[in-house]
């Protein structure tokens, strides 16, 4: 764990030591509907999983778009910064547009994934929200990407 702010909550190490919840360290071969497959071939079943994609992951969707790739709609988007439209069952836990800059990244995420149930979002709906927000950040001055 990278982590850059102090944790106020140690519950998830509770979690953690679970004998019911397995932390993987290794490459994903495969996913099944209720299984995933790591390096060489260890199979485990899995209510869901939790990745980085942070590491090089290349994510296809169902029509091999990537899920990096959104140049359609000018960048990455997703419907109530959660959910990609071709992405059945991945959702952001800190999706585009999700933190303000000024207020906690946990609440950003907190609100976003609490209400979490839609599992495959259509394309019209991402598209609508990602119009909403970038018609909506045109007005205020959060308008350019900035890199430190």
């Amino acid at each position: 764990m990278n982590l850059d702010a102090d944790i106020l909550d140690n519950d998830y190490i509770r979690t953690l030591r679970n004998p019911r919840i397995k932390l993987i360290n290794d490459s994903i071969a495969q996913v099944s509907s209720n299984s995933v497959v790591i390096g060489l071939g260890n199979k485990y079943p899995a209510d869901f999983i939790i990745v980085d994609f942070g590491d090089g992951i290349r994510v296809h969707a169902i029509e091999a778009r990537r899920y990096d790739r959104q140049d359609d709609q000018g960048g990455i988007g997703a419907y109530k910064t959660v959910a990609m439209n071709e992405f059945p069952n991945i959702f952001y836990l800190l999706g585009p547009n999700s933190g303000s800059g000024h207020t906690s990244v946990l609440f950003a995420i907190e609100c976003s994934v609490n209400p979490a149930s839609i599992v495959e979002v259509s394309k019209g709906a991402e598209v609508e929200w990602y119009n909403t927000i970038q018609t909506a950040l045109s007005k205020t001055v959060l308008t350019r990407t900035y890199s430190s």
